[in-house]
């Protein structure tokens, strides 16, 4: 999971389960979703600027939408669709800084 850009310091232990971004080793992964877990039939995590250097997320869309924060609620990537990370060779502090991702609302 880590080496396309998502893992979970949670453990999945929450009511909604949530992945957190990191830098993918790919510039473009395709994951076919389980229709017993899943709504959509493929998630796609596409990147921007992706080199060796270049290793820090810039800024993200989910289905062609801003992503503020550095995370995502499970079953929203369960929903399908793609993901883009536009990454840098220097970090963003303030992109994903806001709104940490919690157990509960």
């Amino acid at each position: 999971m880590a080496a396309m850009g998502l893992f979970d310091v949670q453990g999945g232990s929450c009511e909604r389960p949530t992945f957190q971004m990191g830098s993918p080793l790919f510039d473009k992964i395709e994951i076919k979703l389980n229709p017993m877990n899943a709504v959509g039939k493929t998630f796609v995590i596409e990147t921007v600027n992706n080199t060796p250097d270049a290793y820090y997320i810039q800024s993200a869309t989910l289905n062609g939408k801003p992503l503020e924060q550095c995370w995502m609620y499970r079953d929203e990537l369960y929903q399908g669709g793609i993901l883009k990370l536009i990454m840098g060779n220097q970090p963003n502090e303030q992109w994903g800084a806001e709104k940490p991702p919690r157990c509960s609302e």
